[in-house]
C-alpha cells in the first residue's frame, strides 16, 4: 500500500515535470518574410497572435473575426494606391483628382464621411483618411478602390 502511494506521487510529479518542461520549450515560429507578412505585422505593431491566425504561404487566414482583417486590406490599398505616402496626388488626368494615403477624391471622402456619421473629418488629414478607409472596408464600400481584393466580401 505504501508503495502504491509513493508510485502515484512519483508519477504525478513526473507528469507535472514533463508538462512544465514542454511548455517552457515553446519556440516562436519562423515567419516567412514577404509583403503580406510585413503588412500583417505592421498592422499588429509587430505582435503575432498565433491562436487567431494561420499564415500559409502568401496568405494570412483569420481564424477569428478581428479588426486585423480590415487593417491588412487597408494597408494593401494604401500601399497600392499611394505607396503609403500621404502627400500623394493621383488621377490627375481626371476631373476629380485623388489625394492622400487612401487616394480619396474629395467628393467621395465627404460622401463616405456623411454616410459613416463621423463628424469633423478632413480630406487632407492622413489619420482621417485611414479611419474612413477602414470604415468603408467594414461597411461594404471596398469596391470604391480598384486595388481592393477581388474576392473581398462585406465583413
Amino acid at each position: 500500500m505504501k508503495y502504491k502511494i509513493a508510485y502515484a506521487i512519483l508519477i504525478t510529479f513526473l507528469i507535472i515535470g514533463f508538462i512544465w518542461a514542454f511548455s517552457a520549450l515553446k519556440v516562436p515560429p519562423k515567419i516567412k518574410d514577404d509583403l503580406s507578412t510585413r503588412l500583417f505585422l505592421e498592422a499588429k505593431n509587430g505582435e503575432v497572435e498565433l491562436q487567431s491566425y494561420v499564415i500559409s504561404g502568401n496568405y494570412i487566414i483569420a481564424m477569428l473575426p478581428t479588426e486585423v482583417d480590415v487593417d491588412i486590406i487597408a494597408s494593401k490599398i494604401m500601399f497600392s494606391e499611394s505607396g503609403g505616402v500621404h502627400e500623394t496626388w493621383g488621377d490627375l488626368d481626371y476631373e476629380f483628382p485623388a489625394f492622400g494615403i487612401g487616394q480619396f477624391q474629395e467628393r467621395t471622402f465627404y460622401w463616405l464621411a456623411e454616410k459613416s456619421k463621423m463628424v469633423g473629418l478632413e480630406w487632407e488629414n492622413e489619420q482621417d483618411q485611414i479611419k474612413l478607409l477602414k470604415w468603408a472596408i467594414k461597411n461594404g464600400h471596398c469596391d470604391l478602390w480598384s486595388t481592393c481584393p477581388v474576392n473581398y466580401d462585406k465583413m
